[in-house]
């Protein structure tokens, strides 16, 4: 990794205190599993015997979770043998597909934690969340190694959970991000076609993100002295598709609508999970009875593109921080790349700032959450008005395919991680 900065290390001490602070609540209450928490439970079964020469055994393992995000590790551990046993027992977090050597792949390595047990004896050992270390969907599986009487470190048992689970920051990051990253959309209004009859459509509206088509709002009206009955649905379809709706994207579910006279009712639609990139349109239909054939009441087209770019306001209302990006193969032809980052502090403040990228699938609606490799976060102290530039390289885990890689700079603010700006670059990645 080339182009240190001068006040990273502090930076990162000062963020690594903060979030602690953030944290320590929790922690104090010890290492029980929360109320609100989940534990993913992994025990021995038939089907996964342990080694039959292992004097020391992986019994069972939890997998702790709080609001769905991993919040540490409960192991526990016996030895069958006739004879007093030290060993040692730690997790890791691998990418979040089968890779056959987990070990080798691993993004995290918990701290060792070295016991002896009694003949006999069964003890459970408690480990905690990585921390700021880690930052995407990993495979968890934890090992034991035995130490025999020489001290070499010999391994005993493994044992593996399969679901990926997500790992990430303390202090609600994740819900943080996913929540700014929810609310940044756009109301797109779209005129209504005019009509015969008494109900007529009144408005519509598209909600958007960057990449999502995030809700299709309607209010039908009743101009008439009587009661009305429409149905209504819409429709999706790609926008230079030489025979339109034949192959249609998406199709809602149509709702009938009992509309009294002088009467005023807004319809919510629901919307596709993910979209393909390109460019669409939008029909909303509706019918005056169950036997009637649907007529057009508004046309929309719009775009959606997996790549974006944005930087978000602070409190003033300004723009304080931007981001630019560029990711490449590397040099030397291994399977690897390299991610460039331009940042800039555009504000009159210093800005006390965290850097990151993850690797994600392009219909990813979480894309730090759904990461097959991530950049941990980096710390800056960014001065007012300064750029700075640097070069994180690293192997590339992923399975073959496509996948965007996302930049992410957030902002630490009375403890807790605010995003700014977001950059995204297509990466296409093929092994060999």
């Amino acid at each position: 990794m080339r182009g240190l900065h001068i006040g990273g290390l502090a930076a990162g001490i000062v963020l690594l205190a903060l979030f602690g602070v953030v944290a320590s609540a929790d922690q104090r209450r010890g290492d029980t599993l929360p109320p609100a928490g989940v534990t993913i439970v992994q025990e021995r079964s038939a089907e996964d015997p342990p080694p039959a020469a292992a004097p020391l055994v992986i019994e069972r393992f939890e997998a702790l979770q709080r609001e769905g995000v991993f919040a540490g590790l409960n192991v526990t551990m016996i030895n069958r043998s006739d004879a007093e046993q030290t060993g040692s027992v730690w997790y890791l977090l691998s990418p979040p597909y089968d890779t056959g050597e987990a070990w080798r792949t691993a993004t995290y390595t918990a701290p060792h934690q070295s016991f002896t047990l009694a003949a006999g004896e069964r003890r459970t050992f408690r480990f905690r969340e990585p921390g700021l270390s880690v930052i995407g969907l990993f495979r968890v599986s934890v090992w034991s190694h035995v130490i025999d009487a020489n001290g070499a470190s010999i391994h005993a048992d493994a044992m593996g959970h399969s679901t990926p689970i997500v790992a990430e920051p303390e202090s609600g990051f994740g819900a943080t991000l996913l929540e700014q990253w929810e609310a940044q959309r756009e109301r797109t209004p779209v005129t209504p076609l005019p009509l015969e009859g008494d109900a007529q459509i009144v408005l519509v509206e598209l909600e958007r993100s960057t990449r999502f088509l995030r809700g299709v709002n309607v209010s039908v009206a009743n101009t008439g002295a009587e009661t009305r009955e429409v149905y209504l649905s819409y429709g999706l379809d790609p926008a230079e598709h030489p025979e339109p709706w034949s192959q249609p994207t998406f199709l809602s579910p149509e709702n009938r609508v009992t509309i009294e006279p002088g009467q005023t009712l807004p319809v919510t639609f629901s919307v596709p999970e993910a979209l393909p990139a390109g460019d669409y349109r939008m029909a909303l239909w509706m019918r005056r009875s169950p036997v009637d054939p649907p007529i057009v009441a508004a046309e929309h087209r719009f775009q959606i593109d997996p790549l974006f770019t944005f930087a978000l306001p602070d409190e003033s209302g300004e723009i304080p921080l931007g981001l630019s990006m560029s990711a490449s193969p590397r040099a030397d032809d291994s399977d690897g790349y390299q991610v460039t980052f331009a940042v800039r502090n555009d504000s009159s403040l210093d800005r006390l700032i965290g850097i990151f990228y993850s690797v994600v699938p392009s219909d990813s609606l979480a894309p730090w959450r759904a990461a097959f490799d991530s950049m941990p976060l980096r710390f800056l102290n960014l001065k007012q008005k300064e750029n700075y530039i640097f070069t994180d390289e690293r192997p590339i885990h992923v399975p073959p395919g496509e996948y965007q890689v996302i930049g992410w700079v957030v902002e630490l603010v009375e403890g807790k991680a605010v995003l700014r700006a977001a950059y995204s670059r297509e990466m296409r990645f093929t092994a060999s």
